[in-house]
């Protein structure tokens, strides 16, 4: 199909061409929205315009040496003037290659560079998360981050009507398909406008082209991608016919299905060369179809070549686009005949032991997983919940696991990292690490992900375990392992509601730090940690006064330690301001409000310090919130409102950058905003700001949360009350009167 204009071409060229160091964009959108090939059309208009853009191609990265090689061609075109864009289509498994480049760059960089990397995916997180934990592991976070932004691409076209996508569509394909002469049902075109996504529409035009060409009457569908599907199947099966005869292993109904089984397999074990493709097609055919006869697996190869070839030597590209290969895999394995011994079908795709070398034989692994956990629904966009392939494919992985542990555990770990749902792969994994060797445990540690995530309850699983263990020694690092493993527990701990065990965690974390700063100076910054851990931990208990005494001594550490180590400075001064902020509203519980008042300022000061990449900026909204609350409690009404209006702005500018991530925060803001400016007696500007905190909060999801009901029932409440007493907003009553009516709806 010829590429249709869409207003976000214009929006991300008009990015590369920003003069600020806005290095990272990522662009999400559910599979089949188009990223993909809007992001190729990119490429190919900033070339004409003397750019380098391309795609980064993940076969030649995953080579050290061709890795190091266009690394520093890379630079040496910057070097020389030129601006380069860098793509990297699915980025959530291409985060090692994200920050090869960027920590590559960012030392040799030449000054005056116009470099501008585009990361696709399907959700806006955990994938940040992720990268900044990998940025922070190579002290690139405040440039890397800096102005880093979000744009999610809409699943379907604004300026094009979908009847009439999906008739020049329906044109196209025929005249590419040499049928011209078949006529366009005119069902199809009020049936696109059903469709979710581009894919979806392309699909249904494909689908009527494909059937009339072959005579046979076109019919409407619900799921037009398990159409083309089924036509994908129906083709590779007349090739092999083609090229094996009618007769033989492929031969009936049995044969039909073991062939349709071997579709996938290119698509999960990726960019194998000809000899190791030819293999694993041997091993697929022997262990998961016993008792058929062998089938020409060479033969086979070639037919793979010619439906799927790659650009390079004698490979297979895998299916795309992927929402297709995710229908292949979960049809394949729904049929029993297709998928054959499953176990042994998945454990051949995952035996990844003949390859050549142990960073081809992890990436091989962790790919595959990766396609299976979108077939198994591990997306939040175009999520299959519900599929009759999924306790297939659960049972199957569940044993394969159980039998290789030591290679498939951690890379279910680091999948799981970077999947916005990863509770299937959580459960098959967990009960082999409740009964799994020490030395599994240490090898899934390091893929823990160090923030919340839905691996929470299992990282707590593989640390309770290790702190378990016997002590290794007193020595300052054995002691000093067991407190970082401590203070990840509680947290985790924590995350997963067991707020109780989180304390006793940290309480041990406290006791162990103190006495770890007693031997050396070098353990203050992990005591001043486990300090604000507790403090907070303790907070959220109603301990008030041990947490208030807690969080003075870490603010008292953190003070210290601002300029004893520099490489450390941004963390540092984010984790005291972080500790200020808990500090101020301890102080505010305990009534000592000017105190309070002092630290929330000082709270937002470092905040300040630190640039924006760096910047924690839940860390920064939140002492700007405390030092608002603060102001208004000291009388300072003005000020207070400075700072509230400063969150609000400093939101608006996040949501400009990462919409997906703030945008449900923006109503609460607003909210205090709108009621700090009841205190000043400025209602007309209290109405404006509580009326657009109950607007956006009314179009998020339903929410659940009785908190987040009782503030939209309390700002409608007084929205109501100013519509009463105010004739300029009166007009506007019966809009928050509908709206209530709404809410105590859901409420009962």
């Amino acid at each position: 199909m010829p590429f249709v204009d869409r207003p976000e071409l214009s929006e991300l060229r008009n990015w590369c061409y920003e003069p600020d160091d806005q290095l990272l964009r990522l662009l999400y959108a559910p599979g089949g929205s188009g990223k993909t090939r809007l992001s190729a059309e990119l490429c190919h208009r900033l070339r004409q315009m003397g750019w380098i853009a391309g795609f980064a191609d993940r076969e030649l990265l995953g080579d050290p040496v061709c890795r190091l090689r266009w690394l520093e061609g890379l630079t040496a075109a910057l070097g020389a003037g030129f601006p380069c864009l860098v793509v990297f289509d699915y980025a959530q498994a291409r985060l090692g290659d994200i920050s090869a480049l960027m920590a590559h760059v960012r030392r040799h960089r030449p000054d005056g560079i116009t470099l501008r990397v585009l990361l696709l995916a399907r959700s806006e997180e955990p994938l940040w998360r992720a990268l900044k934990e990998e940025f922070e592991a190579r002290y690139i976070e405040d440039w890397a981050l800096r102005g880093a932004s979000s744009q999610r691409l809409p699943s379907t076209l604004s300026a094009k009507d979908p009847g009439t996508l999906v008739t020049e569509a329906f044109g196209e394909f025929a005249r590419q398909l040499e049928c011209p002469r078949v006529v366009m049902p005119p069902s199809l075109a009020r049936r696109a406008s059903r469709q979710d996504s581009i894919l979806g529409m392309l699909a249904a035009a494909l689908d009527a082209v494909l059937t009339l060409r072959q005579g046979e009457e076109w019919k409407e569908s619900d799921d037009p991608l398990a159409r083309i599907c089924q036509h994908e199947i129906t083709g590779w099966y007349t090739l092999l016919e083609n090229s094996l005869g009618k007769g033989g292993v492929l031969a009936g109904r049995t044969g039909r299905l073991m062939a349709e089984g071997l579709l996938p397999v290119p698509t999960l074990a990726q960019r194998r060369d000809g000899g190791e493709l030819t293999a694993l097609l041997t091993s697929v055919r022997e262990t998961a179809f016993p008792g058929q006869p062998p089938v020409n697996a060479p033969a086979v190869h070639s037919c793979f070549r010619a439906l799927y070839p790659a650009t390079e030597d004698d490979r297979v590209a895998p299916l795309e686009p992927d929402r297709l290969a995710e229908i292949l895999v979960r049809r394949v394995l729904a049929e029993p005949e297709s998928s054959g011994d499953a176990v042994a079908y998945l454990g051949a795709v995952l035996d990844v032991s003949k390859l050549q070398n142990e960073e081809e034989r992890t990436r091989a692994v962790l790919e595959t997983l990766d396609v299976l956990a979108r077939a198994r629904g591990c997306t939040t966009v175009g999520r299959v919940t519900d599929h009759p392939a999924h306790a297939v494919l659960d049972r199957a992985l569940a044993q394969v696991v159980r039998d290789n542990p030591r290679v498939l555990v951690p890379a279910f770990v680091t999948v799981g990292a970077r999947v916005p749902h990863a509770e299937p792969l959580v459960d098959l994994i967990q009960p082999v690490l409740e009964t799994c060797e020490i030395d599994l445990l240490c090898l899934v540690e390091p893929r823990l992900p160090g923030y919340p995530s839905g691996l929470s309850a299992l990282s707590a699983l593989v640390l309770q375990r290790l702190l378990q263990l016997p002590d290794a020694g007193s020595d300052g690092l054995s002691c000093h392992v067991r407190l970082r493993r401590l203070r990840r527990y509680s947290l985790r701990l924590e995350e997963s509601g067991h707020r109780e065990d989180a304390v006793r965690a940290a309480d041990e974390a406290v006791l162990l730090s103190r006495d770890l700063v007693r031997r050396s100076a070098q353990y203050r910054s992990d005591y001043a940690a486990a300090l604000h851990n507790l403090s907070l931990l303790r907070h959220r208990c109603g301990e008030t006064e041990s947490a208030l005494g807690l969080s003075v001594e870490a603010v008292s550490l953190y003070r210290q330690l601002i300029g004893s180590s520099p490489e450390m400075r941004h963390r540092t001064l984010m984790d005291m301001a972080g500790a200020l902020s808990t500090l101020a509203l301890l102080r505010l519980a305990d009534a000592q409000v000017n105190g309070a008042a002092r630290d929330a300022a000082e709270g937002v000061m470092r905040c300040e310090q630190v640039p924006e990449g760096a910047r924690d900026d839940e860390v920064y909204l939140a002492c700007l919130e405390t030092l608002a609350e603060c102001r208004h409690r000291i009388g300072k009404t003005e000020e207070a409102l400075t700072s509230s209006m400063q969150a609000v702005e400093r939101l608006e500018e996040l949501l400009r950058l990462r919409p997906g991530r703030y945008l449900a925060r923006l109503p609460e803001t607003l909210q205090r905003h709108g009621f700090g400016l009841i205190r000043a007696g400025r209602f007309s500007e209290a109405y404006q700001a509580l009326s657009r905190a109950a607007t956006e909060r009314a179009v998020l999801p339903l929410r659940t949360s009785p908190r987040l009901r009782e503030q939209q029932a309390l700002v409608l409440q007084v929205l109501l009350q100013l519509s009463d007493e105010f004739d300029e907003f009166r007009h506007e009553r019966s809009s928050w009167v509908q709206m209530k009516t709404v809410l105590d709806g859901r409420t009962s």
